[in-house]
């Protein structure tokens, strides 16, 4: 649908990063609608507005130009929302594999669907057993410097949306108990960002926020993820804990302000705020009711 608010019916093939709409399955005419799925945010829509459930909108950030599509079920608009967010990311590796490659990945497609987004990242020391990985910053804190272009923080942002709507998720290794960790970190963000009138404001909010004392790390009780997560073994390692868990707080902190603030002297993007509410594997970061 577009913006005029005429619906009509839809069957859409995503192919590499580009969406055809045909008007049915198996349609021998020419799809009605071509989109290329970039430079573009992937958000919910607000359904009472729209009068109708399900509803997701694919807006170019350039051109201002905008897509509303409606989803048959909560389970397809899940599955839709993850896909389309993380399709840039997966085509600049698509376009680094031979035709025949993608071919296979292609076929592959719908069993990945349904599938989180785990860490990529090899790790070689731990604290606890999270992952004490390497990191892009200047903050003070245990993680090892590294000058790589993808961190566990980059993976983080990135599968943040497309994972966000998971109940339950695998951990294949200590690298993504880092990554959960950080991904609910996220969500205290943008809660804490909702509050925030610019950017200034909000890069002050994320700073006081990840030295809050309020926040749990393994082992304490309020830690919503104990049965995940190993406690530190003793105190030596329990302050490595915390440093690395603030380090990586400091760091995230700025990146998403980056991110959350196309235009500094207004409030953060809808198209981040709107994931404010929502609750990774039906957790949070800290008790519900608790203000950080």
């Amino acid at each position: 649908m577009g913006k005029d608010l005429r619906w009509r019916p839809c069957y859409a093939v995503l192919k590499a990063n580009i969406l055809f709409a045909f008007s049915k399955q198996d349609d021998p005419e020419p799809p009605f609608l071509i989109l290329i799925i970039e430079d573009c945010f992937i958000e919910l829509c607000d359904e009472n507005r729209l009068g109708k459930d399900f509803t997701f909108e694919i807006k170019y950030k350039t051109t201002g130009r905008s897509y509303i599509f409606a989803a048959e079920d909560f389970k397809t608009l899940e599955r839709w929302v993850s896909l389309l967010t993380i399709t840039p990311i997966d085509y600049m590796l698509l376009s680094k594999q031979s035709f025949a490659e993608q071919i296979e990945r292609a076929q592959n497609s719908e069993e990945e669907l349904n599938r989180a987004y785990h860490s990529k990242i090899e790790h070689e020391l731990v604290v606890g057993n999270m992952a004490l990985l390497p990191l892009r910053t200047n903050f003070k804190g245990p993680a090892p410097r590294t000058d790589s272009d993808l961190d566990i923080i980059d993976e983080a942002l990135m599968y943040f949306k497309p994972n966000i709507f998971f109940r339950e998720f695998e951990i294949k290794g200590p690298s993504d108990r880092t990554l959960i960790y950080l991904t609910l970190y996220i969500t205290e963000c943008l809660r804490k960002l909702q509050r925030s009138p610019n950017k200034i404001s909000g890069q002050k909010d994320l700073a006081a926020l990840a030295l809050s004392h309020q926040l749990p790390i393994p082992g304490e009780a309020d830690f919503p993820l104990n049965n995940m997560y190993k406690a530190p073994a003793n105190k030596q390692e329990e302050e490595t804990m915390r440093s690395y868990l603030q380090q990586m707080r400091q760091e995230l902190g700025v990146r998403l302000c980056e991110l959350a603030f196309p235009d500094p002297s207004t409030k953060p993007s809808k198209w981040w705020l709107s994931f404010a509410r929502k609750r990774f594997m039906d957790k949070g970061l800290v008790s519900q009711g608790v203000i950080l």
